[in-house]
């Protein structure tokens, strides 16, 4: 079953356990973000200053780090311990205190799938893994990093990370962004226990076949690549978003109900964060223009079998992979062309703050 058919009493359950209680284009400008993220970066402003102030100084200092540190760039969704204050070293009341930070972010399907992930997922991992790799699953072994200090006009940053989740959001006045965004499942669907059936990701990939066997028989040949599987995501931590060359069919070449299903499997992904980063996102990839959009599926397509799929365009790439663990072991990645850790949104905001006077 997806998460969306969870029973509702243990999702309840879920959302009430030990975490439950943490609580463009080139010319892209912070100014073009402001009407639909000033709301979320107000929230984020208020609750990591709020958050920051329950810490004491030890605390204090593994969670901070300056903006311009280049432990910023340093994500990645591996099981090991990360720079920052993971929840086991907070107390309860600052655990709770995480939990509004991250619904300034994530939409109540995002959260729900990140809960899933780290209260689920990992105690199952915890409990049917191999005795030399208990230790490495623990479901309040997620970190949270800030960057620079919360404010209204200098650029700052936080991150929530830890096995299977990251996504570093960087706040610019009244612009956020939300990138590298990863979510991840093992197993993809739990095949055993109370949880059995469970698919935090499935209908990234049931949505994403849908979408593929919906294809005319010509525009499905073009679309189904026939080479190697990728054995995992391709834009891993250290490489640039920008690398990837577009592959498979364009959307100008779709029909009109084609493209309308295309757009819905996009919002899909974008929609794990709150409507007002996910529209600024879809807002982008509009921009830019959906006729430069392109989808491409790697492997098989049917169920059970390893397979990959990507959509991209000059703003973002996603990539969904699933191709580890028998089929059963799910990467989701978004990347932003040109805004990840606040790129080019940043070269302008400094542009701006330091031209000079007569330049203005």
């Amino acid at each position: 079953m997806t998460l969306t058919r969870f029973p509702r009493h243990l999702l309840i359950a879920l959302l009430a356990g030990p975490f439950a209680s943490c609580a463009t284009t080139a010319t892209d400008t912070p100014a073009a973000h402001q009407a639909s993220t000033a709301k979320v970066a107000a929230e984020m402003n208020t609750t990591v200053k709020t958050w920051l102030a329950s810490l004491d100084p030890a605390q204090k200092a593994k969670a901070c780090y300056g903006f311009g540190d280049a432990e910023r760039k340093n994500w990645h969704f591996i099981p090991k311990t990360r720079n920052g204050l993971p929840l086991k070293e907070m107390t309860e009341p600052q655990r709770a205190l995480v939990r509004p930070m991250l619904k300034s972010a994530l939409s109540e399907r995002g959260l729900g799938q990140l809960d899933s992930i780290m209260t689920v997922l990992e105690p199952y991992l915890k409990e049917n893994e191999p005795p030399e790799r208990k230790e490495m699953r623990q479901p309040l072994g997620y970190f949270v990093t800030v960057f620079g200090e919360p404010s209204a006009t200098a650029p700052w940053s936080w991150r929530f990370e830890g096995h299977h989740f990251t996504i570093t959001f960087t706040v610019m006045g009244d612009a956020v962004t939300a990138t590298p965004n990863f979510y991840g499942t093992n197993p993809g669907t739990v095949p055993s226990g109370p949880n059995k059936g469970l698919s935090v990701l499935g209908r990234e990939e049931t949505d994403g076949r849908a979408f593929l066997k919906s294809l005319s028989p010509e525009h499905h040949d073009k679309a189904l690549l026939k080479e190697k599987t990728p054995a995992d995501v391709i834009l891993m931590p250290g490489k640039d978003a920008a690398e990837l060359a577009p592959l498979g069919i364009g959307f100008g070449e779709l029909t009109k109900e084609e493209q309308n299903t295309l757009r819905q499997l996009l919002a899909l992904h974008a929609n794990r964060l709150r409507n007002d980063l996910a529209e600024a996102d879809l807002k982008r990839v509009a921009d830019a223009g959906w006729d430069k959009v392109f989808f491409a599926w790697i492997g098989s397509d049917q169920p059970g079998q390893g397979h990959y799929y990507r959509i991209q365009g000059p703003t973002f790439v996603i990539e969904y992979d699933n191709t580890q663990n028998n089929a059963n072991h799910v990467h989701c990645l978004w990347r932003d062309r040109q805004h990840d850790f606040g790129g080019d949104l940043l070269k302008a905001h400094y542009e701006e703050s330091h031209a000079s006077p007569s330049a203005k």
